[in-house]
């Protein structure tokens, strides 16, 4: 190759930052065929999509969603910031370098909130689902003892 190789280069946060938000987007083209695959089990029959819910609920499929959505935020982020270099703003060396590490925590913190929201939100859905069923198991219960005396 006619260009110096990558260890000639000393490795900045603004390099590693430059990879992978190209990394991240190809990440998100494979979470949107992951994404086809759900609406089609959704659209298709209910063993498939049990079985679809069932990989996606165990560790590795968290491990896949929660990577997704960290490529989601450290993507829209990064995406932010180069629209501001669009307009011809932060091009400071300092800026550059706190934006930078900006990024990293700000994505970092926008995954845990949005997890966070979510096993709130669903953990207190879960649990009223849970106290449903049981006092409708009970009033079945019981009208079945009525029924049979």
């Amino acid at each position: 190759p006619l260009s110096p190789h990558l260890s000639v280069y000393q490795w900045s946060v603004t390099m590693i930052l430059s990879i992978l938000h190209r990394i991240t987007g190809i990440i998100l083209s494979i979470g949107l065929i992951l994404f086809v695959i759900w609406i089609t089990m959704l659209s298709g029959d209910i063993i498939s999509y049990q079985k679809f819910i069932t990989i996606m609920q165990s560790f590795p499929g968290k491990t896949l969603l929660i990577g997704l959505s960290y490529a989601f935020f450290f993507h829209l982020c990064n995406g932010m910031r180069h629209l501001v270099w669009d307009c011809g703003k932060g091009f400071g060396k300092n800026i550059v370098y706190l934006s930078s590490w900006l990024i990293l925590i700000l994505s970092f913190v926008l995954t845990y909130l949005y997890w966070r929201f979510l096993w709130n939100c669903f953990h207190s859905c879960f649990l009223t689902l849970i106290r449903m069923t049981q006092v409708s198991q009970h009033l079945i219960g019981s009208t079945k003892d009525y029924l049979l005396f």
